[in-house]
């Protein structure tokens, strides 16, 4: 009986288009048991405390399975863009907008505020408009895409450094004019680097920053944006810097 009954199966034409159906929806659609890699910035890991924590929160409420990693800022984005991370957190679309592979998760997560930073010598810059900005100078820092996208075009003249000490450093010795950084990141640094630096605390730029997942990863969007919703949507935090 048992044998006969598995010959009749292999004879039925419909039994054996509806066992190929679902050959071919296993194969196109298969259960998604694999791990999200996420990478988190340095700076924001470093800088931001609370909303790290928020981030780890709203990631352990998805449902997801994930591995998060702490990379260098630049590295950071170039993984996720390049698709060895399928999420990142967090950037400006100021700096993804062209990187259509990358989908921005809803909502923001936050609003920083990107200081001018000028020498103690030269307080006068604090009052410069974006028009001024053409007659001076501006060091930026390799891992801060903003630099680069943002606030260089708007320079006479723009030098690119390894880290923040450096371009801190470019600015006390007034190698450059200015930098723009936010208070969060200035904080990690000792007194006695930012004693001959001035915080212009009315000349800043306001940036939205949000979560991007690479489109490689679209299975893992709804969940992922819900747990973000749940967290952030309501009281999302504003770094104000005056």
């Amino acid at each position: 009986m048992e044998l006969q009954s598995k010959d009749r199966t292999r004879r039925d034409p419909v039994r054996v288009a509806r066992a190929a159906g679902f050959l071919i929806l296993a194969l196109v659609f298969p259960l998604r048991a694999e791990t999200l890699e996420v990478a988190i910035a340095a700076s924001v890991y470093q800088a931001l405390p609370e909303t790290t924590q928020r981030i780890v929160r709203a990631l352990d409420n998805s449902g997801v399975q994930v591995n998060l990693t702490v990379l260098p800022n630049k590295r950071s984005l170039e993984m996720l863009r390049q698709g060895r991370v399928g999420l990142e957190f967090f950037r400006t679309p100021v700096v993804t907008g062209e990187m259509e592979q990358l989908i921005k998760l809803e909502p923001q997560l936050r609003s920083i505020n990107f200081n001018m930073v000028t020498s103690i010598n030269t307080p006068g810059h604090c009052q410069a408009s974006e028009d001024d900005y053409r007659e001076l100078t501006i060091a930026g820092v390799l891992g801060l895409g903003l630099h680069q996208v943002f606030f260089y075009p708007k320079f006479r003249d723009a030098t690119s450094v390894n880290d923040v000490p450096t371009a801190l450093k470019f600015v006390a010795l007034q190698r450059a004019d200015v930098t723009f950084l936010p208070n969060e990141i200035l904080g990690l640094f000792p007194a006695e680097m930012l004693q001959n630096l001035v915080v212009c605390p009315a000349n800043y730029q306001p940036f939205p920053f949000f979560a991007h997942l690479h489109e490689d990863y679209i299975w893992a969007r709804e969940k992922i944006e819900m747990a973000l919703q749940a967290e952030f949507a309501v009281n999302t935090e504003s770094l104000n810097l005056d």
